[in-house]
């Protein structure tokens, strides 16, 4: 089985699994936010590389309130800054609904509504386990083929 979020240091192994790779430095143009459009819209992995939490979480903010297709938004992150009001915290749902943390599976069969997700792979979700039982759930149930999920990594944390 292949690993969706292998070396995600190397760009080009990422690649081979991502459908694109944008490297976004701020300020944003408008050309970006148009040329991003089709990453938000396509299923698949998609790899943005940014500056830091706060700027990716902006980008995303922006581009989430112009999509009001979307029924749901997750996102993976294990930073404590605090997520958009109309984002699911999918560590934290983890723990809520009293799940083992590990269980990532039952998570996804039982509790997992959303129809677009985000990861902050920042170093430290990197080096977790979670990150990869997220990896191998999520290629197990093909779940990139059905939904958009960019996975955001940074110049700086």
């Amino acid at each position: 089985m292949e690993n969706i979020f292998s070396s995600v240091q190397e760009k080009k192994c990422l690649l081979n699994f991502c459908a694109t790779y944008r490297h976004i430095k701020r300020p944003h143009s408008e050309q970006d936010y148009i040329e991003m459009h089709s990453t938000f819209l396509a299923p698949g992995i998609h790899h943005l590389e940014v500056e830091n939490i706060s700027s990716g979480r902006n980008l995303m903010s922006v581009f989430l309130a112009t999509f009001k297709n979307f029924h749901e938004t997750g996102c993976l992150t294990m930073s404590s800054e605090p997520l958009p009001h109309f984002v699911v915290d999918i560590f934290d749902e983890l723990y809520i609904n009293t799940y083992d943390p590990w269980s990532i599976e039952k998570f996804f069969l039982e509790d997992f509504s959303c129809d677009f997700l985000w990861i902050e792979a920042t170093e430290s979700l990197q080096s977790s386990q979670l990150f990869s039982l997220f990896n191998s759930t999520i290629s197990h149930y093909r779940i990139d083929q059905h939904m958009p999920i960019l996975l955001l990594t940074y110049d700086s944390v």
